[in-house]
């Protein structure tokens, strides 16, 4: 390592530095670095994770997207609510997600720009909640929701595509 290379722990991730630039990282306590794509220095660069929380005892998890901006604990929460058959959007700014008592874990999908942050803001509101006519006919839940919201962000290059098929072995059936 240089005398400019550093490493910077945050959270569960820690972070090889070159001067202020992270250009790898690795979750601790794993050896492999994974190269990190180059963000415009313009722009702010914020994180993008998928958040899980807690409910009522024999609930699945709630799921949600966060974006939020390095070393600042508050930022945009995307997710639905309310019912499995009549869910509508509940999408949120200034919330510290990771300090609520139902806060489970987090899984980070990547870093995205303010440009890209404005742009999954939009879509979230654009993507429909799950409806169904009655309790039968559920189908999908918040779990979904935000799976199909990830997918989009795979489609505009933001996210990993691997993370589809992780997000989808994490799913819970409805109750």
């Amino acid at each position: 390592m240089s005398s400019q290379q550093h490493i910077v722990d945050r959270r569960n991730w820690q972070y090889l530095m070159y001067g202020q630039t992270p250009t790898h990282k690795r979750r601790k306590g794993t050896e492999a670095w994974e190269a990190m794509e180059a963000t415009p220095a313009a722009e702010d660069v914020y994180r993008i994770c998928l958040v899980r929380q807690k409910q009522a005892d024999g609930e699945p998890l709630h799921w949600s997207l966060f974006i939020y901006k390095e070393g600042v604990s508050t930022g945009m929460v995307m997710q639905v609510k309310g019912d499995v058959v009549h869910m509508h959007h509940l999408h949120a700014q200034d919330i510290n997600i990771f300090g609520s008592d139902s806060f489970k874990d987090q899984f980070d999908l990547g870093i995205v720009t303010e440009t890209q942050r404005n742009q999954i803001w939009t879509a979230a509101h654009q993507l429909a909640p799950p409806q169904a006519d009655s309790q039968a006919q559920v189908v999908e839940n918040c779990q979904g929701w935000t799976i199909h919201l990830v997918q989009w962000l795979v489609q505009q290059g933001i996210v990993n595509p691997a993370w589809i098929e992780s997000l989808r072995n994490m799913m819970q059936p409805i109750s």
